[in-house]
């Protein structure tokens, strides 16, 4: 499938899926009493855990990009747009990349990380190209996005992050 056809049409259910086997002391692993944030563990992107099992071949690359973007997003509003970011959180409520426990469980890590973790085999070369080739129409909803929902925040300016993000 395309990855365009994915993300507009599959990516949200396989994200409700694949979030609702975590358990809830890893979904909500930094607030178990308000889950009001979610994060993913790595370790629960491996196939130790199976819980991607109802992802075919085929669609575990597309789900893998899809998922790097939400994260990366989130990334950069938090990071560069930090002032922006609670009215963000409101409207999207998109997942934290997170560590294992007992200590990696409080950094965040970049999304690039989902693929060793999904054990995507490709090389980072590939990977890395892969990306690319999705970042028009990801561009293109950040800017539909913003547009309607931040207006305020300067477009160019968060593109800029996200590019200067991307590996």
């Amino acid at each position: 499938m395309e990855f365009h056809r994915y993300y507009n049409n599959d990516f949200r259910s396989d994200l409700t899926s694949f979030l609702s086997t975590i358990p809830d002391s890893s979904r909500y692993h930094h607030n178990l009493d308000t889950r009001s944030e979610v994060t993913i563990q790595l370790e629960r992107l491996t196939s130790n855990h199976n819980h991607l099992n109802f992802l075919n071949k085929a669609t575990r690359l597309n789900f893998a990009h899809a998922l790097y973007w939400t994260i990366l997003v989130d990334m950069v509003m938090y990071t560069h747009f930090r002032e922006s970011y609670d009215a963000f959180r409101k409207l999207t409520n998109y997942p934290k990349l997170i560590g294992n426990c007992t200590h990696g469980c409080y950094h965040h890590y970049h999304p690039r990380n989902i693929y060793d973790e999904m054990e995507i085999k490709m090389s980072d070369e590939d990977i890395n190209s892969s990306i690319l080739a999705t970042k028009a129409l990801i561009t293109s909803d950040i800017k539909t996005f913003l547009n309607s929902y931040m207006p305020e925040l300067a477009i160019s300016l968060f593109l800029e992050r996200i590019s200067d993000n991307l590996f």
